[in-house]
């Protein structure tokens, strides 16, 4: 008995169909995977049944003659996928060849057919006389084939720029950080903002000193620090 899933619309041009499937039986029938539409379709089908091969066609069928029907020479036979347990299959359909890549193995070509260039996707499958058949797909993927996959290069840094790109200055990359504190309050030289702040004074992080008591930074201690002192100690004021 046969089962098929087919795309709703078709593909054209140079095609990769990959995906992932499990074969659940060692005398496995037939089953394939096929793009094109009858009486043109390739096609790469597994069976583990006696006396049939997986193999690549391109033919009229939906799976090669070699896999699923009488004792054939239709198909160019590759190499069977394992039984139990997942693989993935890369499925090349090109104008001059169809082709095969197994667990990112090596590829596995046909030497007499060649692909079809537009038709629907599907996936096939076919029992032996009633007997109990399993497989699974867990994922299939459709793209494009391109001769050369792109790629990203990244070149080295060019020391004259020229053209309508202004040259940009290159500044020493520093190697370290002085720790050098000219006027001991806690902040490096490289981040104080006043490296003269004199010790008595509190800092804050960038380096600028208030002499204690001086609220409102005027440098001298007057009566107004005394009274924003009093106020805040009275939450009259949030300082």
């Amino acid at each position: 008995m046969g089962q098929e899933i087919a795309s709703v619309p078709s593909f054209s041009g140079c095609t990769i169909i990959e995906y992932r499937q499990k074969i659940l039986q060692s005398n496995y029938y037939y089953s394939s995977v096929y793009y094109g539409t009858s009486p043109d379709i390739s096609s790469i089908g597994y069976s583990r049944y006696p006396a049939y091969e997986s193999a690549l066609y391109t033919g009229s069928y939906k799976a090669p003659l070699r896999s699923g029907f009488e004792p054939s020479t239709g198909g160019d036979i590759i190499t069977d996928p394992p039984v139990n347990e997942w693989f993935k299959e890369k499925f090349i359909v090109l104008p001059d060849h169809i082709s095969r890549v197994l667990n990112d193995g090596g590829e596995e070509t046909s030497t007499r057919y060649t692909g079809v260039s537009s038709g629907k996707i599907g996936l096939y499958t076919h029992s032996a006389f009633s007997c109990a058949m399993e497989h699974h797909t867990d994922w299939i993927f459709v793209h494009k084939y391109t001769d050369t996959e792109p790629k990203m290069e990244v070149s080295a840094t060019e020391d004259n720029v020229t053209g309508m790109v202004d040259p940009v200055p290159k500044l020493p990359i520093p190697t370290y950080i002085r720790d050098t504190d000219t006027d001991d309050d806690g902040v490096p030289d490289v981040w104080d903002a006043d490296n003269s702040t004199p010790t008595e004074y509190w800092t804050d992080r960038q380096g600028v000193g208030r002499m204690w008591g001086d609220m409102n930074g005027d440098g001298e201690l007057t009566s107004v620090d005394a009274l924003t002192i009093l106020q805040a100690v009275a939450d009259a004021i949030s300082l």
